[in-house]
């Protein structure tokens, strides 16, 4: 006699395969709890300030190279460099864009908040074309009280209040050095020695007497 044959259909889960995705469910449930452990734990040292200084001196180092890279520009074009002791605009080969930093008009500014009672050190992005909406300026520095100012060290060996310097060298585009005093404990000093000019930072006396 034949024996009968079952017919094909679904068939069950076994116990094994059940226990393989539980134990794959457990694992990657711990995985995303341990992600988000560590989100939170980020977020509270970001919160708590213990990442700041960090994050500023990123940005303190950005806008040094920023500056650093700034070109003469033809004179009488928006691109000349100038500058006073609250702002300062010309042309740099290391401005941040995306997808890559890259040659663009570099504009700073520094601006006190009354209503907060902080100064910022704003990166203003270049004018819109005609129907393009404003963007907001991005913030690189801040810090409590109205202390902060640009100065600029012409090929004389004098600090400047602006640029072009009046009483500077005729044909000088460039200062030898940029410096940004801030009102940050941890860097009050921003110096930038402009590539063009090819010459070294300032000695200390330099800086002790600005």
């Amino acid at each position: 006699m034949t024996p009968l044959r079952r017919a094909p259909g679904p068939r069950g889960i076994t116990l094994i395969e059940m226990l393989v995705t539980l134990m794959i469910v457990g694992f990657v449930a711990s995985l995303v709890g341990q992600a988000l452990f560590q989100l939170s734990r980020v977020e509270r040292l970001l919160e708590g300030g213990q990442l700041r200084g960090m994050a500023d001196s990123v940005r303190a180092e950005w806008v040094r190279s920023a500056i650093e890279s700034m070109l003469p520009g033809e004179a009488g074009s928006a691109d000349r460099l100038r500058g006073s002791e609250r702002e300062l605009q010309g042309l740099s080969a290391d401005v941040p864009m995306l997808p890559a930093p890259g040659l663009a008009s570099l504009h700073l500014r520094l601006v006190f908040l009354d209503t907060q009672g902080i100064t910022q050190l704003q990166l203003l992005a270049p004018e819109p074309t005609q129907g393009a909406v404003e963007a907001e300026p991005v913030v690189l520095l801040s810090w409590p009280g109205r202390e902060g100012r640009f100065r600029y060290l012409d090929a004389g060996g004098e600090w400047r209040d602006s640029w072009p310097a009046p009483l500077g060298p005729p044909g000088a585009a460039l200062p030898r050095v940029i410096a940004v005093e801030t009102g940050l404990a941890e860097m009050r000093l921003l110096l930038a020695a402009t590539r063009a000019s090819e010459v070294p930072l300032p000695s200390r006396r330099q800086v002790e007497a600005m």
